[in-house]
């Protein structure tokens, strides 16, 4: 326990050294904990009302599972993503070690919940969403800074590892309209 939280500390206040404890260990149960908690959060205080009935609890549990799985879910994908990624650059498997750095990443989204109550207040919105914008960029950059040690990447490479995917949709829906204009003049 004592060691879970000094890495959550550790990611929020000396990223650098605890991503490279975090590539040594790589305490995928942590990181699945610190989701289990994220996605618990956002399920219970993005829910505004009361409990009328059993329909209402049924609604309430059938949410949570919801937000869990698509948390879940989303977890692998990047994790995946980034590994998938990482194979123009080097040919390492790092799989557990991303697996577990986007999992504490996310961590400073835990901050999001005392703003969803402050969103209830119609004039705290502006800041709310300002200070949700601070958060996403906190996480980006503990991203960015976990895939450079990760795949040990210079920062020119890494800023490319996180274009590629990018330029790669960009082609990829070019390509879809192009063929979609083609298609649509045969008929």
């Amino acid at each position: 326990m004592k060691n879970f939280l000094q890495n959550i500390y550790g990611i929020l206040f000396d990223p650098q050294k605890t991503i490279a404890h975090l590539i040594q260990t790589k305490p995928v149960l942590q990181a699945f904990v610190i989701l289990v908690v994220l996605s618990l959060a956002s399920a219970i205080l993005g829910h505004k009302t009361g409990f009328d009935g059993a329909y209402d609890v049924v609604f309430f549990a059938a949410n949570i599972i919801a937000i869990f799985l698509s948390s879940l879910i989303i977890w692998f994908t990047i994790s995946g993503f980034f590994e998938v990624t990482s194979r123009i650059f080097n040919e390492e498997n790092h799989f557990k070690e991303i697996l577990t750095l986007i999992g504490f990443c996310l961590l400073p989204w835990i901050f999001t919940a005392p703003l969803l109550l402050i969103k209830i207040n119609l004039p705290l919105v502006i800041i709310s969403t300002l200070l949700e914008i601070a958060v996403w960029i906190w996480s980006i950059v503990l991203i960015f800074l976990s895939v450079k040690k990760t795949y040990n990447l210079s920062t020119k490479k890494t800023w490319l590892f996180f274009a590629t995917p990018f330029l790669g949709a960009i082609v990829t829906i070019n390509w879809i309209s192009q063929f979609v204009a083609i298609f649509t003049t045969l008929f």
